[in-house]
Protein backbone atom coordinates (compact mmCIF):
# COMPACT_ATOMS: atom_id res chain seq x y z
CA UNK A 1 0.00 0.00 0.00
CA UNK A 2 1.37 3.30 -0.32
CA UNK A 3 1.70 5.25 2.44
CA UNK A 4 2.29 9.07 3.40
CA UNK A 5 5.78 9.99 4.66
CA UNK A 6 4.82 12.83 6.72
CA UNK A 7 0.88 13.39 8.25
CA UNK A 8 -0.16 17.18 8.95
CA UNK A 9 -2.51 16.96 12.57
CA UNK A 10 -4.81 18.42 13.71
CA UNK A 11 -6.54 19.96 16.40
CA UNK A 12 -9.45 20.98 14.31
CA UNK A 13 -8.98 25.32 13.48
CA UNK A 14 -5.66 25.04 14.68
CA UNK A 15 -3.67 25.73 11.09
CA UNK A 16 -3.55 22.35 9.57
CA UNK A 17 -5.34 24.02 6.33
CA UNK A 18 -3.26 26.61 5.99
CA UNK A 19 0.30 24.64 5.83
CA UNK A 20 -1.43 22.10 3.98
CA UNK A 21 -2.13 25.19 1.44
CA UNK A 22 1.49 26.86 1.98
CA UNK A 23 2.98 23.00 1.03
CA UNK A 24 0.81 22.65 -2.46
CA UNK A 25 2.80 25.11 -3.87
CA UNK A 26 5.77 23.13 -3.61
CA UNK A 27 7.06 20.45 -6.41
CA UNK A 28 8.76 18.44 -4.30
CA UNK A 29 5.51 17.72 -2.09
CA UNK A 30 2.70 15.69 -2.87
CA UNK A 31 -0.74 16.43 -1.31
CA UNK A 32 -3.95 14.25 -2.94
CA UNK A 33 -7.18 16.35 -3.48
CA UNK A 34 -9.38 16.44 -0.21
CA UNK A 35 -11.55 13.65 0.45
CA UNK A 36 -9.32 10.95 2.07
CA UNK A 37 -9.45 12.42 5.77
CA UNK A 38 -9.66 10.50 8.27
CA UNK A 39 -9.25 7.31 6.35
CA UNK A 40 -6.65 6.24 9.70
CA UNK A 41 -9.34 7.47 12.32
CA UNK A 42 -11.29 3.86 12.56
CA UNK A 43 -12.88 5.45 15.66
CA UNK A 44 -14.75 7.93 13.87
CA UNK A 45 -17.14 7.44 11.75
CA UNK A 46 -17.42 10.32 9.33
CA UNK A 47 -14.08 9.12 7.54
CA UNK A 48 -12.83 7.52 4.00
CA UNK A 49 -13.69 3.42 3.97
CA UNK A 50 -11.91 2.65 1.31
CA UNK A 51 -8.46 1.71 1.03
CA UNK A 52 -8.21 0.86 -2.56
CA UNK A 53 -9.58 4.71 -3.15
CA UNK A 54 -6.35 5.56 -0.67
CA UNK A 55 -3.89 3.55 -2.24
CA UNK A 56 -4.58 4.81 -5.61
CA UNK A 57 -4.35 8.42 -4.32
CA UNK A 58 -0.92 8.44 -2.96
CA UNK A 59 0.13 6.28 -5.79
CA UNK A 60 -0.13 9.50 -8.39
CA UNK A 61 2.67 10.65 -5.72
CA UNK A 62 5.67 9.30 -7.69
CA UNK A 63 9.38 10.22 -6.33
CA UNK A 64 7.61 13.45 -4.48
CA UNK A 65 7.37 13.56 -0.46
CA UNK A 66 3.75 12.37 0.06
CA UNK A 67 2.12 14.01 3.02
CA UNK A 68 -2.03 13.64 4.44
CA UNK A 69 -3.99 15.94 6.36
CA UNK A 70 -6.27 15.62 8.58
CA UNK A 71 -8.04 17.64 11.73
CA UNK A 72 -9.01 14.26 13.47
CA UNK A 73 -6.27 12.14 14.05
CA UNK A 74 -4.50 13.20 17.04
CA UNK A 75 -8.23 13.51 18.56
CA UNK A 76 -9.08 9.50 17.47
CA UNK A 77 -7.64 7.29 19.35
CA UNK A 78 -7.26 4.61 16.56
CA UNK A 79 -5.32 6.68 14.09
CA UNK A 80 -1.21 7.09 15.18
CA UNK A 81 -1.29 3.24 15.50
CA UNK A 82 -3.14 2.37 12.24
CA UNK A 83 -0.85 4.67 10.85
CA UNK A 84 2.76 3.67 12.90
CA UNK A 85 1.30 -0.13 11.68
CA UNK A 86 1.72 0.86 7.96
CA UNK A 87 4.56 3.64 8.25
CA UNK A 88 6.71 2.99 11.64
CA UNK A 89 9.55 5.84 10.01
CA UNK A 90 6.09 8.35 9.61
CA UNK A 91 6.80 11.85 10.65
CA UNK A 92 3.91 14.47 12.16
CA UNK A 93 3.07 17.95 12.08
CA UNK A 94 0.65 18.85 15.47
CA UNK A 95 -1.13 22.26 14.97
CA UNK A 96 -2.20 23.42 18.21
CA UNK A 97 -4.14 26.67 19.43
CA UNK A 98 -5.99 27.82 22.16
CA UNK A 99 -8.63 25.64 23.31
CA UNK A 100 -11.50 28.24 23.57
CA UNK A 101 -10.28 29.39 20.40
CA UNK A 102 -10.56 25.68 19.06
CA UNK A 103 -13.95 25.38 21.00
CA UNK A 104 -15.35 29.09 19.99
CA UNK A 105 -14.62 28.35 16.04
CA UNK A 106 -15.47 24.82 15.86
CA UNK A 107 -19.26 25.28 16.84
CA UNK A 108 -19.62 28.26 15.21
CA UNK A 109 -18.18 26.32 12.04
CA UNK A 110 -20.91 23.56 13.21
CA UNK A 111 -23.76 25.76 13.31
CA UNK A 112 -22.63 27.12 9.76
CA UNK A 113 -22.75 23.81 7.99
CA UNK A 114 -25.44 22.05 10.01
CA UNK A 115 -23.96 19.63 12.14
CA UNK A 116 -24.17 21.34 15.40
CA UNK A 117 -28.44 22.07 16.08
CA UNK A 118 -27.51 24.30 19.74
CA UNK A 119 -26.75 27.62 18.43
CA UNK A 120 -25.75 28.57 21.47
CA UNK A 121 -21.71 28.27 22.41
CA UNK A 122 -22.39 28.07 26.63
CA UNK A 123 -25.25 25.24 26.27
CA UNK A 124 -23.15 23.05 23.60
CA UNK A 125 -20.17 23.21 25.85
CA UNK A 126 -22.12 22.38 28.61
CA UNK A 127 -23.39 19.50 26.57
CA UNK A 128 -20.16 17.90 26.30
CA UNK A 129 -20.13 15.41 28.97
CA UNK A 130 -23.68 13.96 27.10
CA UNK A 131 -21.77 14.27 23.83
CA UNK A 132 -19.40 12.09 25.30
CA UNK A 133 -21.36 9.36 26.19
CA UNK A 134 -23.59 9.06 22.84
CA UNK A 135 -26.39 11.64 23.45
CA UNK A 136 -27.29 15.21 22.22
CA UNK A 137 -26.50 14.86 18.93
CA UNK A 138 -29.26 15.70 16.19
CA UNK A 139 -26.91 16.39 12.83
CA UNK A 140 -24.58 13.71 12.99
CA UNK A 141 -24.34 10.02 13.14
CA UNK A 142 -21.00 10.78 15.44
CA UNK A 143 -21.76 12.55 18.63
CA UNK A 144 -18.29 12.51 19.89
CA UNK A 145 -17.41 14.79 17.48
CA UNK A 146 -19.22 17.36 19.63
CA UNK A 147 -17.66 16.74 22.33
CA UNK A 148 -16.37 19.80 22.39
CA UNK A 149 -14.49 19.62 26.29
CA UNK A 150 -12.75 16.31 24.53
CA UNK A 151 -11.74 17.70 21.49
CA UNK A 152 -9.99 20.39 23.00
CA UNK A 153 -8.35 18.93 25.42
CA UNK A 154 -4.96 18.92 23.63
CA UNK A 155 -2.58 18.55 26.46
CA UNK A 156 -4.31 14.58 26.85
CA UNK A 157 -4.26 14.29 23.61
CA UNK A 158 0.11 15.30 22.67
CA UNK A 159 0.44 12.88 26.07
CA UNK A 160 -1.15 9.85 23.90
CA UNK A 161 1.31 10.99 20.48
CA UNK A 162 4.90 11.35 22.88
CA UNK A 163 3.52 7.53 24.20
CA UNK A 164 3.81 6.04 20.85
CA UNK A 165 6.22 8.53 18.84
CA UNK A 166 9.72 9.32 19.17
CA UNK A 167 9.49 13.29 19.84
CA UNK A 168 12.33 14.04 17.04
CA UNK A 169 9.68 13.36 14.45
CA UNK A 170 6.81 15.57 15.38
CA UNK A 171 6.83 19.26 15.02
CA UNK A 172 4.86 21.25 17.08
CA UNK A 173 3.25 24.54 15.42
CA UNK A 174 0.83 27.01 17.13
CA UNK A 175 -1.70 28.89 14.79
CA UNK A 176 -0.17 32.10 16.58
CA UNK A 177 3.04 31.69 15.36
CA UNK A 178 1.98 30.92 11.81
CA UNK A 179 0.07 34.73 11.50
CA UNK A 180 2.52 36.26 13.82
CA UNK A 181 6.02 35.02 12.36
CA UNK A 182 5.03 32.75 9.45
CA UNK A 183 8.76 33.04 7.42
CA UNK A 184 10.46 31.59 10.54
CA UNK A 185 7.58 28.54 11.04
CA UNK A 186 7.77 27.59 7.16
CA UNK A 187 12.00 27.78 7.28
CA UNK A 188 11.54 24.91 10.58
CA UNK A 189 8.67 23.04 8.44
CA UNK A 190 11.47 22.60 5.31
CA UNK A 191 13.83 21.92 7.73
CA UNK A 192 11.73 18.84 9.84
CA UNK A 193 10.95 17.57 6.34
CA UNK A 194 14.11 17.92 4.85
CA UNK A 195 13.03 20.00 2.07
CA UNK A 196 15.71 22.54 0.11
CA UNK A 197 14.97 25.89 1.57
CA UNK A 198 12.16 27.97 -0.99
CA UNK A 199 11.24 31.59 -0.79
CA UNK A 200 7.90 32.50 -0.41
CA UNK A 201 6.26 35.99 -1.02
CA UNK A 202 2.71 35.45 0.63
CA UNK A 203 1.54 33.86 3.30
CA UNK A 204 -2.30 33.28 3.32
CA UNK A 205 -3.75 32.27 6.40
CA UNK A 206 -6.66 29.84 5.38
CA UNK A 207 -10.71 31.20 7.34
CA UNK A 208 -11.88 29.59 10.28
CA UNK A 209 -15.25 30.00 9.42
CA UNK A 210 -17.19 28.79 6.31
CA UNK A 211 -20.70 30.00 6.08
CA UNK A 212 -23.34 28.47 3.33
CA UNK A 213 -25.63 31.14 1.44
CA UNK A 214 -27.66 28.52 0.73
CA UNK A 215 -28.21 26.84 3.78
CA UNK A 216 -31.54 24.52 2.97
CA UNK A 217 -29.87 23.26 -0.31
CA UNK A 218 -26.47 22.23 2.02
CA UNK A 219 -28.70 21.25 4.71
CA UNK A 220 -30.19 18.56 1.85
CA UNK A 221 -27.01 17.31 0.66
CA UNK A 222 -25.92 16.38 4.19
CA UNK A 223 -29.22 14.28 4.54
CA UNK A 224 -28.09 12.88 0.98
CA UNK A 225 -24.93 11.84 2.48
CA UNK A 226 -25.19 10.50 5.94
CA UNK A 227 -27.95 8.37 4.26
CA UNK A 228 -26.05 6.90 1.17
CA UNK A 229 -23.29 6.08 4.21
CA UNK A 230 -25.33 3.88 6.02
CA UNK A 231 -25.82 2.11 3.24
CA UNK A 232 -22.20 2.72 1.55
CA UNK A 233 -19.51 3.22 3.61
CA UNK A 234 -17.28 4.28 0.89
CA UNK A 235 -17.90 7.73 1.45
CA UNK A 236 -16.26 8.92 -1.58
CA UNK A 237 -19.78 7.91 -3.59
CA UNK A 238 -21.10 11.25 -2.53
CA UNK A 239 -17.92 13.49 -2.21
CA UNK A 240 -18.10 14.57 -6.39
CA UNK A 241 -21.88 15.76 -4.98
CA UNK A 242 -20.68 17.59 -2.16
CA UNK A 243 -17.88 19.23 -3.84
CA UNK A 244 -20.31 20.49 -6.47
CA UNK A 245 -22.29 21.93 -4.21
CA UNK A 246 -19.21 23.67 -2.30
CA UNK A 247 -18.39 25.63 -5.21
CA UNK A 248 -20.91 28.05 -5.56
CA UNK A 249 -22.30 27.25 -1.64
CA UNK A 250 -19.29 27.85 0.63
CA UNK A 251 -17.47 31.24 1.21
CA UNK A 252 -15.48 32.14 4.17
CA UNK A 253 -16.94 34.28 6.79
CA UNK A 254 -15.28 36.26 9.92
CA UNK A 255 -15.13 34.51 13.18
CA UNK A 256 -17.47 36.70 15.69
CA UNK A 257 -15.25 37.56 18.79
CA UNK A 258 -15.81 34.94 21.54
CA UNK A 259 -17.91 36.64 24.99
CA UNK A 260 -15.71 36.94 27.82
CA UNK A 261 -17.44 34.38 29.79
CA UNK A 262 -17.45 31.62 27.70
CA UNK A 263 -14.24 31.84 27.37
CA UNK A 264 -13.09 31.68 30.82
CA UNK A 265 -15.69 28.39 31.05
CA UNK A 266 -13.20 27.05 28.66
CA UNK A 267 -10.14 27.85 30.28
CA UNK A 268 -11.24 27.36 33.42
CA UNK A 269 -12.13 23.79 32.74
CA UNK A 270 -9.19 22.44 30.93
CA UNK A 271 -6.90 24.77 32.86
CA UNK A 272 -5.20 21.71 33.97
CA UNK A 273 -4.67 20.45 30.55
CA UNK A 274 -3.21 23.45 29.46
CA UNK A 275 -0.54 22.88 32.09
CA UNK A 276 0.15 20.10 30.24
CA UNK A 277 0.53 20.82 27.59
CA UNK A 278 2.91 23.56 27.95
CA UNK A 279 4.89 21.16 29.85
CA UNK A 280 4.94 18.78 26.77
CA UNK A 281 5.49 21.66 24.47
CA UNK A 282 7.90 23.52 26.33
CA UNK A 283 5.97 26.57 25.95
CA UNK A 284 4.60 29.01 28.07
CA UNK A 285 1.09 29.16 28.04
CA UNK A 286 -0.57 30.96 30.92
CA UNK A 287 -1.67 33.78 28.65
CA UNK A 288 -4.45 30.83 27.54
CA UNK A 289 -5.80 30.52 31.06
CA UNK A 290 -8.46 33.44 31.17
Amino acid sequence: MNVPSFYILGAPKCGARTIEAWLRGRDDIFLPTPGLENFHATDIQDRLNCSYTYDQAFARGGDRLSGEVSCWYLYSNDAIPNILSQNPDAKFIVCLNNPADVAWALHSDYVNNSVEHIRDFNTAWALSFARRKGRGARMTDDPKLLDYASICSLGRQVTRLLAQVPRDRIQFVFFDDLRERPGLEWRKLEDFLGLKHETRDAWPIEDLVIQRPLVPLHELVMSIKRRVRRIFPRQHITYRLESYVNGFNRRPAPLPAMPTEAREKVSDRLSEDIAILSVLTERDLTDWVA
